[in-house]
């Protein structure tokens, strides 16, 4: 009916237009305002908004002079003089006045505090905390998270704790299920619960982790008493839902909060199920035996051997890596169960988006003595899913006590101190590592007269849940744990099952690491003593991450510290390893293939309560793990992928290492089958950059910032350098109906290859502001580009496909699996090193074969075949959408990011953002990995990337943060007033802001407010 009516009004409007009169132009607000902080101003109606034109007279700054809304920030300190702001469309004005005022300081009452706390918040809503002691830092920040980020905080935990069917319904009662069992230990004591009950062997810790959650539940207090308050996010669940409904904080929380980031950030269980299918298609014993298929993709080594500890980042041989198969002998059924666990791990992460959705984190730093300033830097862009609000925090601590904090960065809500950021005296930057740090075991169920089955004459552990269901009944059960592994997570047959270990199941205390490296006094050394960021750091254990460290005395590190089992079984001099013992295929449980140095007594399986020594005999030592100080090149800077060069092959002995004399021989041999980024393009781009800078001369902050936000294509490059594209006088790759296109796309890839008016192989989005339907740019180097990014991406994508997509299929056949998903990185790294270079090669991937057992060639294709065709459809597809003029080919278009909730699709109503036009692509420095698709061949739009850029010049006297945020600080629905905007839109736009650091915030506040004990 509705509908209707608007259509009638609608056609009357129009008749009516020659005799109506024009819309009288409003704004909101209007008159005269005395205001402390920055208004958000909107013209209407409609019709005559989205021209207007903004104007200011008197102090102050305007965010812009067009569009329906515009922020006008008043000046800090507040200048008494009246500033009057101007909107005109149509020759109609209307306008507004504002008057600043100092800001007035509210207070918050919380008890526990031991002194009063004062907090600054900066035009962008970030707290700046100031407090007598630690403790009261801590609690006040867990207040504000809470108060900013309450809903993203409860989602985590319950996420962890197996607890969200309790929140939103049945929906969740599978995903809870799952959780309980990934994080059931050995013992059968919930890992939250262990965590919480060894901090008594550390009083620090857990005085920082109770303050913390007793600021946490003053503001739950608060929100009992004000329940209009409450987020909007759990209103979009049920209207329900009251605050009486989010139980207190318990530092358990806080410490599953983070074992579920740690989880997602180091686990292997869907490469590992990967390989493993792909071996029981095509590994030794497999449904069809075919050591060049399943070396190419399982086995290959890095395109680009760059590595963190390199001296010299030549474009060196990547080394061998650790060889062999799985054992010939494969239980019937291996296959299905893999591909169970790995369907399982994806819908796992699909409510809230994987935390590893592609990989693209970046760190480095630069010592002082290459530095422009003198004074050493770090910079970091974590790359992770992109949320709404975002997952970091952003916030400033400073204590006056003799404790030193002083804390600039961000954390996860729910987690404090600062997970990314500098203190005092140094900054630092993390990544994934990439470190093995999870075996799946096929472990034999045997009778032993005892109501549940043994394995190796242990009884399993029988540990019951209680699934609590909002809206529904409960869900009760069991989950099954192997002692000496953990616990069951998929049946192979009647009698083998497969049970995971994974080292956050021990008991560590990592929260401690990022509060003694915010106070560390400096990088120290390899000897890591205490004080020093390197001695912080030997507490930090899971959840690998490359730390890379700046101080103000001009010095760097590199650490990248965690617990990484042993595993002598996995190598031999020359070999490569026990028949059967390969680490990422589902190992034999039998005893045989267990962590730890094989001492008698380092009881490294463990068989009920007791947990292994920390460290000891389980773990690969700390001098065999990769590390580093002031490096003669003058930086460290890592990717996601190697650190070492020549991690994952035997022992070298004698031999010389062919890396560069501060790469240690003696590191232990086996760290990882594999890195998270296996083609190492980020890392060899970034030190490609910084040795250019380094080389006689010095890095800048301005040139830290362009690093960051560099889109040079290198995998482009690659491709022309190595030869890949086949002439277009071979007919064997391009056929004569096919030669006038290809020869179009060669000639346009030439272009971007050889621009001399726009920088080579760079992807910028062609236009002009960040609207995907904005216009585009005149500049036709820019252009230029843009249509070569856009042409190569669309080959690349055709190109995975059409080599990969047949033998993938086989590959769910050989498993009786619906699909079976490829990691992209993997197939790069197969395109580059194993099948291109060669391009009149058949075989391996580059035929087409028929998806069906048995194994059969349905077409031989050279590998350039491959290519000529992927080129020529690529082309034909952008030319189709697009028009044949290239100067329409615009990668803004199509390359697009938006923001989400974590717990989209259920929440999505007001917690959205975007699509957001972005440059860059796959691999670029500035990640945005694109995620075309066959059902959307030219759809490359991603939503996974930096979730803070942070850069920190290290300069004792006037310390310099700049940081970005993917979005805005408070939980609140995008575009509700200024600051849901005013971040996101400098990110997008890749501009800093001027993070202050400690005092630097004094009287340039735009807010404050006050905690008081009474």
């Amino acid at each position: 009916m509705r509908t209707r009516m608007l259509a009638v009004a609608s056609v009357l409007l129009a008749a009516c237009s020659n005799s109506e009169p024009q819309p009288t132009l409003t704004l909101s607000p209007t008159g005269s305002q005395t205001i402390s902080g920055p208004v958000l101003i909107t013209a209407s109606p409609v019709e005559l908004a989205n021209e207007v034109i903004w104007s200011l007279a008197g102090p102050g700054t305007l965010s812009g002079t067009t569009g329906p809304s515009v922020t006008y920030r008043p000046p800090v300190p507040a200048d008494p003089a009246a500033a009057t702001v101007t909107a005109t469309a149509r020759g109609q004005t209307a306008t507004v006045t504002f008057t600043g005022q100092p800001a007035q300081q509210a207070k918050v009452v919380i008890p526990a505090l031991t002194a009063d706390v004062n907090v600054n918040y900066d035009q962008f809503d970030i707290p700046h905390i100031f407090c007598g002691n630690v403790n009261d830092c801590f609690l006040v920040q867990g207040y504000l998270q809470a108060h900013d980020r309450l809903f993203q905080m409860d989602l985590f935990r319950r996420t962890a704790e197996g607890r969200l069917a309790e929140l939103v319904g049945p929906l969740e009662a599978d995903q809870d299920k799952q959780f309980l069992t990934l994080f059931a230990t050995r013992d059968g004591v919930k890992l939250e619960q262990k965590l919480a009950a060894a901090l008594d062997q550390d009083p620090a810790t857990k005085a920082g982790l109770t303050s913390y959650a007793a600021g946490v539940n003053a503001y739950l207090a608060f929100l009992k008493q004000n329940p209009t308050q409450m987020p909007r996010e759990y209103a979009q669940i049920s209207a329900a839902i009251t605050p009486n409904d989010i139980p207190d904080w318990t530092p358990a929380d806080t410490l599953a909060v983070g074992r579920l980031q740690q989880f997602q950030l180091s686990e292997t269980i869907e490469k590992e199920t990967g390989y493993g299918q792909f071996a029981v298609a095509f590994g030794p014993g497999g449904a069809h035996v075919d050591t060049g298929r399943f070396g190419s993709y399982v086995l290959a080594v890095q395109p680009v051997n760059g590595f963190t500890l390199s001296t010299t980042d030549e474009n060196l041989p990547s080394a061998p890596p650790l060889g062999g198969g799985p054992a010939a002998a494969m239980p019937d059924g291996l296959g299905k169960a893999l591909g169970n666990i790995d369907a399982q791990m994806r819908d796992l992460n699909a409510p809230f988006g994987s935390i590893r959705e592609g990989t693209g984190s970046n760190n480095w730093v630069v010592d002082a003595a290459h530095s422009s300033s003198n004074q050493a830097m770090v910079a970091n862009d974590p790359h992770l899913s992109l949320q709404y609000p975002p997952l970091f925090h952003l916030f400033a601590m400073t204590a006056s006590d003799a404790s030193g904090l002083n804390i600039t960065g961000g954390s996860f809500p729910g987690i404090p101190g600062a997970l990314v950021g500098r203190g005092t005296h140094v900054g630092w930057g993390v990544t994934v590592v990439g470190y093995d740090v999870t075996d799946l075991y096929m472990d034999t169920l045997a009778a032993c007269g005892l109501p549940v089955p043994c394995v190796n004459g242990v009884p399993l552990l029988p540990i019951p849940f209680d699934i609590k269901v909002r809206g529904g009944s409960d869900v009760t059960g069991n989950v099954l744990v192997v002692r000496q592994h953990g616990p069951i997570i998929a049946q192979i047959d009647a009698t083998h099952v497969i049970s995971m270990r994974w080292t956050g199941h021990e008991v560590t205390q990592d929260v401690k690491a990022f509060l003694g490296l915010a106070g560390s006094a400096s990088v120290g050394d390899l000897t890591a003593a205490a004080g020093t960021a390197f001695g912080a750091l030997k507490d930090f254990s899971i959840g690998a991450q490359n730390f890379v460290l700046a101080d103000d005395g001009g010095h760097i590190g590199y650490d990248p510290h965690a617990l990484v089992p042993r595993r002598d079984w996995s190598f031999a001099p020359g070999t490569a390893g026990t028949a059967g013992h390969v680490p990422w295929f589902p190992l034999t449980g039998d005893g045989s293939a267990e962590w730890g140095s094989g001492v008698a007594g380092d009881n490294c399986a463990g068989t009920g309560a007791t947990a292994p020594a920390i460290p000891g005999p389980c773990w690969v030592p700390d001098d065999k793990l990769p590390r580093g100080v002031n490096p003669a090149k003058g930086y460290f800077a890592t990717a996601n992928s190697d650190p070492a060069g020549f991690t994952g092959r035997p022992p070298t002995g004698a031999q010389p290492s062919p890396f560069g004399s501060s790469v240690d021989p003696t590191l232990y041999p086996f760290l990882s089958f594999d890195w998270d980024d296996p083609t190492d393009i980020r890392y060899a781009r970034i030190a490609e950059l910084l040795k250019a800078k380094t080389a006689g001369g010095k890095v800048s902050l301005a040139d830290m910032q362009d690093i960051q936000s560099d889109h040079v294509l290198l995998l482009a490059k690659i491709f022309e350098d190595r030869s890949f594209y086949p002439a277009d006088t071979d007919t064997t790759a391009v056929t004569a109906a096919n030669k006038a296109t290809y020869d179009a796309a060669r000639n346009l890839l030439l272009a971007w290859k050889n621009n001399t008016t726009a920088k080579a192989y760079d992807c910028p989005t062609g236009l002009t502001t960040s609207d995907p339907k904005s216009a585009a740019v005149t500049d036709a180097g820019i252009l230029t580009n843009s249509a070569g990014c856009f042409l190569f991406h669309a080959f690349l994508n055709k190109l995975l496909h059409n080599v990969f997509d047949d033998d993938f299929a086989f590959v769910a056949a050989a498993n009786d699996e619906k699909s079976f998903v490829g990691d992209t990185g993997a197939e790069i790294r197969a395109l580059v090193v194993a099948l291109l270079p060669n391009l009149t090669v058949t075989g391996t991937f580059c035929d087409d074969v028929k998806p069906t057992l048995p194994f059969a060639v349905a077409a031989a294709k050279s590998c350039g075949r491959q290519v000529g065709d992927a080129l020529v459809a690529a082309f034909q597809q952008i030319a189709g959408a697009n028009g044949t003029d290239t100067k329409n080919w615009l990668w803004g278009r199509v390359h697009t990011l938006s923001t989400v909730s974590p717990a989209s699709p259920l929440i999505a109503n007001g917690f959205t953002s975007g699509p957001f036009a972005r440059p860059g692509g796959a691999l670029t420095v500035d990640v945005g990995n694109p995620g075309g698709s066959q059902s959307s061949p030219l759809g490359f739009a991603y939503g996974s990337g930096s979730n803070v850029r942070h850069i920190s010049v290290m300069d004792p006297n006037t310390p310099q943060v700049k940081m970005q945020l993917p979005g805005p600080e408070r939980d609140v629905p995008f575009g509700s007033f200024t600051n849901t905007t005013a971040l996101l839109d400098q990110y997008v736009n890749n501009v800093y802001f001027d993070f202050l650091h400690g005092h630097q915030i004094d009287n340039k506040g735009a807010s404050a407010q006050g905690f008081s004990k009474q």
